[in-house]
């Protein structure tokens, strides 16, 4: 099968980057896989695939990038085609019927305007919150965001008589960690918030207005998140706007509970019980205040979350899905 996908990120490595270059890179096990992206992320490419750069960072009304585009798909000839996300959406949506194979659209997070994802054969939504702002739910299918995880052991030197809660990501004001700080206020645990980013500066400031240096510890970017996680009572999620999020899926892959405030597939997985409105630092204080407590307490009450992980937010999981739906367009475009 030769496979189209295009991101539109100009640069940089979020959750929307990472999901395609590992859904790409997967795919080209067993098939051509050719990314429409930026070249910055030819490194994190496997050697099969092929990179076409072209400058998506233009304007999506832009009538060169349009032809550009329109041309190059054209002259690969695929099989089909996987656009990701909403400006991928938007700038292919005008020339969709001017390409003979399906065409899908990955939607990953809830927009306003759907109009364009609306013109592809099918609609891939990463939680059942998008999936319902669709009209006709025949159109759209949800794949949750999988992740594969490393399991490891629970390295304490000491018993922790204290909970520990993890939060993980990027330091910008869609993750509400500034939200997350504000909630600390009066909360009996340490919070440790492993990420790097913009807002580094605000968030410090904050701590130090708060006179939470004890309690809170901003880590910057680590590459032993699986140890991190394994090693903490909780995992928060405190995002104003989210798609996945991943941090869930690798948390509750590793056992590890987690409170959230109601974003993406949190509560396709999540007990309403943990979880809270966003954008609303003392809804996120009452459900930790009232919620908190070491591994050992809160693990019971997880197991189905942790059962229903398994089964749906592995990796491979999530390939085997999207391969399957590629091989279902195809054979109904033929039929």
């Amino acid at each position: 099968m030769k496979i189209v996908q295009v991101m539109a990120s100009s640069a940089g490595m979020g959750g929307l980057e990472q999901h395609t270059i590992k859904l790409c890179n997967a795919l080209a096990e067993h098939h051509e896989v050719h990314l429409i992206a930026h070249a910055s992320y030819r490194d994190y490419l496997h050697v099969g695939i092929k990179l076409h750069n072209i400058d998506l960072s233009r304007s999506r009304f832009n009538p060169l990038l349009h032809y550009q585009l329109f041309q190059l798909i054209k002259s690969i000839s695929p099989d089909i085609i996987h656009a990701q996300a909403n400006k991928a959406a938007n700038i292919l949506s005008p020339w969709l019927n001017k390409f003979d194979c399906p065409t899908i659209a990955t939607i990953h997070n809830i927009k306003t305007n759907i109009k364009p994802f609306l013109k592809f054969d099918k609609v891939i939504a990463v939680s059942h919150k998008i999936a319902q702002i669709f009209p006709e739910e025949n159109k759209v299918q949800v794949i949750w965001n999988g992740t594969s995880v490393e399991y490891l052991s629970e390295m304490r030197l000491t018993p922790r008589i204290r909970p520990q809660a993890l939060a993980i990501g990027r330091l910008v004001q869609a993750k509400g960690f500034d939200l997350l700080i504000e909630a600390w206020q009066g909360v009996d645990a340490d919070l440790l918030i492993a990420g790097e980013g913009g807002d580094r500066p605000i968030l410090e400031k904050k701590i130090s207005e708060l006179f939470l240096q004890d309690n809170v510890k901003l880590l910057g970017s680590r590459s032993d998140i699986p140890q991190l996680l394994t090693n903490s009572d909780v995992m928060i999620i405190s995002s104003r706007n989210e798609g996945g999020p991943i941090t869930l899926a690798e948390a509750l892959l590793l056992k590890v509970p987690v409170f959230a405030t109601d974003v993406g597939m949190v509560t396709d997985f999540l007990d309403q019980e943990y979880v809270c409105r966003p954008n609303d630092a003392q809804a996120l204080k009452l459900l930790i205040n009232k919620k908190i407590g070491l591994k050992s307490q809160l693990q019971p009450k997880f197991e189905s979350a942790f059962e229903k992980a398994q089964l749906n937010l592995k990796f491979e999981e999530m390939c085997t899905k999207t391969e399957k739906l590629y091989y279902e367009q195809i054979q109904l475009k033929k039929s």
